[in-house]
């Protein structure tokens, strides 16, 4: 940057002191100087800290908070916390840490949320990068026993923002005049207090959390209060929500999603965002306070069931983040809790809610999540829970939204119930799941010979899209060639691109078909006990032996070679059963 622009960055800085200069001038030179700061050079930053750095302290320190969003004054307030925001993390920003985050911090306390939630992230990033700036205990500590009071009057805030009477009455004047008429004439709603605010308390997890670890062993004895008084947070829901989930257990349902009579929803978005912010945080801070998290552990399972029921169906993002929170619960102990909470989590309403763009874009991570909840609860589910779970599985395995990696899980979980079935359900209904099982392999082994002819041909050309704006005058050969999944809204999962096709899809089939060779040989024994009592079990053997020796195509994709040997075998079947003779690693253990 040259001599030039510094010097004309110090004047702005100048002008920002004058008591002189007006708000709406103040404004504007701050949005200049906020469109630069991402070009500020390394050999200039330390004289331009020093110019505007003081300069915008005293401006936030002197000026009172506005809660007017159209005011000039929050206006030039929040241009330069966002300035403040995006400054380089530099050498040079180091000896003014200090300073800017107690201003931060101090500020979170008066300001509006909007400029609370500034001021918490610039706090928050200065903190991660710079470690030292929160090894004060006289500055850090007291800073959660503010956050603390927030959550504790959150019930209070809960109410007050969901009363039906108090917004009726703040959307009409004395005279029965409508809101728009007040807004037309000037005024506005103002601004919410950064202790009034859930946008404020979504930000505050993350600062807590690098104060925990810092002071780790200093804490440790007040942990589980804290964590207590936050996890109460969770629980909290507005009247109406509550209400549509009393009448729904009244007639013996399962309510999911937002209550259609809820005042204030984009408030409502906003709460279930900071509830899922500070579930995320207990999950994340259980590594360091595992002592502390084992008081608790028992209520984990319904908050995730909770908020899995009170998601909005246009919040994927919070869906999403629930569930990731909840693999990681069950590599925990919390995880011998979950299975009473198995029949809801088996619900699709409950994962995926009831939203399309969650019902495509989490389907993959939903089936991922119940396949470690079903592994880890597979010996604790009751008969019900096996017969839904078997169900299920069984179609995520002809799933064609989920990519092969998730079908051959699907095997693999089916092959985990095998023997919890027989433990819990008699010869006769045991018998039934698991030629059920079976049965849903022999079709998957039989889609996939089918199939083979279409993946080597499409393996081998270039395929056309339908979304693809570039001009192609090639003309599809059939109906086959067209690639239709390409065309959704939504695409999705399993669309593989054309230059990972050859080398990964295959690779994958390869361990599907080995995945339900080994199923078919766990599975099998425990309904035939050696010998075949009717004439379906022959017919079912014969069915996934000859699907089995036609997969052999995948092992050797050239088509003569694969056809004369799956001729041979065949062949042999009329005195002797002798498969085909492997010849890699793979084939072997898929032969054996």
């Amino acid at each position: 940057m040259s001599s030039r622009v510094v010097a004309q960055c110090e004047s702005y800085a100048e002008r920002l002191r004058d008591d002189s200069v007006g708000t709406a001038a103040k404004y504007s030179i701050a949005c200049e100087l906020r469109d630069a700061v991402d070009v500020f050079q390394p050999e200039d930053y330390a004289r331009l800290l020093d110019a505007l750095l003081p300069a915008f302290t005293s401006l936030l320190r002197d000026q009172s908070p506005s809660f007017i969003a159209s005011s000039p004054e929050h206006k030039l307030r929040n241009a330069i916390l966002e300035i403040i925001l995006r400054l380089p993390h530099r050498e040079p920003l180091k000896q003014h840490a200090r300073q800017i985050v107690d201003l931060a911090l101090a500020l979170t306390k008066t300001e509006n949320e909007e400029n609370a939630v500034l001021c918490l992230k610039i706090a928050t990033e200065l903190s991660r990068d710079f470690a030292h700036l929160l090894q004060d205990e006289s500055k850090s500590l007291p800073y959660l026993t503010f956050v603390a009071e927030l959550y504790q009057n959150l019930e209070k805030l809960v109410q007050e923002t969901f009363d039906r009477s108090k917004i009726e009455s703040s959307s009409t004047d004395g005279d029965g005049h409508s809101e728009a008429k007040t807004t037309v004439e000037g005024t506005e709603k103002p601004l919410p207090k950064s202790t009034e605010s859930f946008k404020f308390l979504i930000e505050c997890p993350m600062f807590v959390a690098l104060v925990l670890q810092i002071h780790q062993k200093t804490i440790e004895a007040d942990v589980p209060k804290l964590l207590e008084v936050i996890s109460k947070a969770i629980e909290i829901r507005p009247a109406a929500q509550v209400e549509a989930h009393e009448a729904a257990i009244a007639k013996g349902e399962t309510f999911v999603g937002v209550a259609p009579d809820m005042p204030n929803r984009p408030a409502y978005l906003d709460l279930v965002n900071m509830q899922v912010k500070t579930l995320s945080f207990l999950v994340y801070i259980t590594r360091y306070f595992e002592s502390a998290y084992t008081t608790m552990e028992q209520k984990i399972p319904s908050y995730f069931v909770r908020l899995l029921r009170d998601c909005p169906p246009e919040a994927t993002t919070n869906r999403k983040e629930v569930m990731i929170a909840l693999r990681h619960v069950l590599q925990s102990h919390a995880r011998n809790f979950f299975s009473t909470v198995v029949d809801e989590l088996l619900l699709p309403e409950v994962l995926l809610g009831t939203g399309n763009t969650a019902r495509e874009l989490i389907h993959p991570l939903a089936v991922s999540m119940t396949t470690d909840l079903l592994l880890q609860a597979r010996n604790d589910l009751t008969g019900p829970q096996l017969e839904r779970s078997v169900l299920d599985f069984c179609q995520h395995l002809h799933d064609t939204r989920l990519t092969f990696q998730l079908q051959t899980t699907s095997v693999k979980v089916l092959m985990a119930l095998g023997e919890p079935i027989m433990k819990t359900f008699d010869q006769e209904k045991a018998k039934v799941l698991i030629s059920y099982i079976l049965e849903a392999l022999v079709i998957k082994l039989e889609s996939l010979a089918q199939a083979f002819p279409s993946l080597i041909k499409l393996s081998k050309r270039t395929r056309i899209v339908l979304c693809d704006g570039e001009k192609n005058d090639k003309m599809p050969e059939s109906a086959d060639d067209i690639d239709f999944d390409r065309s959704r809204p939504i695409q999705l999962s399993l669309v593989p691109r054309e230059r990972d096709y050859e080398s990964k899809i295959p690779n994958d089939i390869v361990t599907l078909l080995k995945c339900i060779a080994v199923g078919w040989r766990d599975l099998s024994p425990q309904i035939w006990e050696g010998e075949w009592k009717e004439a379906e079990d022959a017919v079912q053997f014969s069915r996934i032996f000859i699907g089995f020796l036609r997969c052999y195509d995948y092992f050797t994709p050239d088509p003569s070679v694969a056809r004369q040997r799956y001729v041979e075998a065949a062949n042999s079947l009329a005195t002797r059963i002798v498969p085909p003779r492997p010849t890699s690693k793979d084939e072997r253990e898929y032969v054996e």
